[in-house]
């Protein structure tokens, strides 16, 4: 068993630190910095230049001095590496780009969606259209943007799929920044590609497959793993957003993982550890092709395979530095994922997994099984991480997640394992019924566990107690590493890898 380090040892008895062990979080953390000021006006990108360049210098002076100050260059140039790729790549989030007096003078828009559409069993169905014409009144032009349209008991059509919508100036609305609209008249016109029509038929093969399970069973594994919420009501939904865990209904890295986890698990038998870990990344990319590619999945694949990548060389894995590096890879890929909810808070809870919640878990590891240990502070530390982001944007946090966490993402993951296990096994023979793997009988209990947990009270505090909860979080992180970072103060600096 690993030995633990005290702190209270003389600096030459405790192990060396590395200054340089964390050199892509030191370059995410200051893309990331960089590319939320770059929203700013014009005068952030002379700023985060400057910024870099005094980095850069700074690390340029050190390199010359004596070692023990030397191995501060690289953290130094890690970082203006960073800013200066904000302020050259990382640019100011999208904006809608479509005149609302434009659509107010005319009676239909079309265009095609840009993603798949949210369909909600008693509720409208959603549509993000991507608009290239407006028509209506007399007048036909082009136009560009992006526009939300609700259409009551519509029907659950893929991206890429063309729309004519026609509406009324009654109709239409502002939502905060988004433009809405709501009508009953839409018509098909085609796709914009042959490869997006031949996805949305296999996405309707498989979700026939699904539906073969029965409507209870077969409505929860579209949502958790098709990300289909069209057999979900909203009172189920309620249930599991006030029981806080709504984010198992959200396609994120635990789903990815249990796809990933199954699928290796099987090849690895006949493959053996690199062939499969290729089949592995492939059947991902094909995963996350017929689902879209949400945030949360992008950031989910790439940390697997750069981090199932160094595991197979041989090479030691760092938690934090894959997340860093897969997350400033995304960023430099697709900036623009800087500025979606989703993508933070995907992003945050990773963070507070591996940051405040491996803290946590050395904390509770003497008083609790490893198992319940390990649960409560990923849960803890994604809670902490995300909950500043939370009241701000929805005004509201769930503490129960807490407890639901360690209930509900078990059953959640062997409810996905039973399901995937009876698509593969009724591939094979039709004739197996979904009651042979108990999915309705799991399902059941899923909501029931769900709306035991959603009777506890939720935190809605006001801007005073939206103060106190931060104040309380940045304490709650004080206390958590006071000891961390007191103990790598007393270490002596090192070069990495050691």
């Amino acid at each position: 068993m690993k030995k633990e380090v005290d702190s209270r040892q003389s600096p030459a008895a405790l192990p060396p630190r590395y200054p340089d062990a964390h050199l892509p979080l030191c370059f995410c953390l200051a893309l990331v910095g960089g590319g939320l000021l770059r929203a700013a006006p014009l005068p952030a990108v002379t700023a985060l230049l400057l910024a870099a360049a005094l980095l850069a210098a700074a690390a340029i002076v050190l390199s010359q001095l004596t070692i023990p100050v030397a191995r501060y260059c690289l953290p130094l140039g890690a970082l203006a590496l960073g800013l200066s790729s904000a302020a050259f790549l990382v640019g100011p989030a999208p904006e809608q780009g479509i005149d609302a007096a434009q659509l107010g003078a005319a009676t239909a828009v079309e265009g095609h969606l840009v993603e798949d559409a949210a369909r909600y069993a008693d509720s409208d169905t959603r549509y993000r259209l991507r608009v290239t014409r407006v028509s209506g009144r007399g007048v036909e032009y082009d136009a560009g943007g992006t526009l939300v349209v609700l259409v009551p008991g519509g029907k659950e059509y893929s991206a890429g799929r063309r729309l004519r919508v026609s509406y009324t100036a009654q109709d239409l609305w502002q939502a905060g920044d988004t433009l809405m609209l709501r009508s009953q008249s839409v018509e098909t016109a085609g796709w914009t590609s042959a490869h997006l029509r031949r996805r949305h038929a296999l996405r309707r093969q498989l979700f026939a497959r699904i539906d073969a399970m029965g409507y209870r069973p077969g409505g929860l594994f579209r949502a958790l793993v098709g990300g289909s919420r069209s057999r979900l009501t909203l009172e189920q939904q309620r249930l599991f957003r006030e029981s806080g865990s709504s984010h198992l209904l959200a396609l994120s890295g635990m789903h990815l993982g249990i796809i990933a986890a199954v699928s290796f698990g099987l090849l690895r038998l006949l493959l053996g550890r690199r062939s499969a870990f290729v089949v592995t990344l492939l059947l991902c990319v094909g995963y996350i092709y017929l689902v879209g590619a949400r945030p949360s999945l992008l950031r989910a694949m790439a940390m697997l395979a750069l981090g199932g990548w160094i595991r197979l060389c041989g090479r030691r894995s760092d938690p934090i530095n894959s997340f860093a590096l897969a997350v400033g890879v995304l960023l430099l890929l697709m900036p623009s994922l800087l500025y979606q909810l989703s993508f933070q808070l995907s992003a945050l809870s990773i963070l507070g997994i591996l940051g405040p919640g491996a803290q946590l878990r050395r904390v509770i590891a003497p008083y609790l099984p490893r198992w319940p240990a390990m649960g409560l502070a990923a849960a803890a530390g994604a809670q902490l991480a995300t909950a500043p982001l939370a009241l701000l944007v929805f005004g509201t946090v769930y503490p129960v997640a807490l407890l639901s966490s360690l209930v509900m993402i078990p059953m959640v993951s062997l409810f996905v394992w039973s399901g995937l296990a009876w698509l593969l096994l009724s591939a094979l023979w039709p004739q197996l019924p979904a009651a042979a793997l108990l999915l309705a009988e799991q399902a059941r209990w899923i909501q029931l566990a769900a709306r035991v947990f959603s009777h506890a009270p939720a935190a809605a505090p006001s801007v005073a107690g939206s103060s106190v909860t931060l104040t309380l979080t940045v304490l709650s992180l004080l206390l958590l590493y006071r000891r961390a970072v007191a103990l790598q103060l007393r270490r002596r600096p090192a070069v990495w890898p050691p």
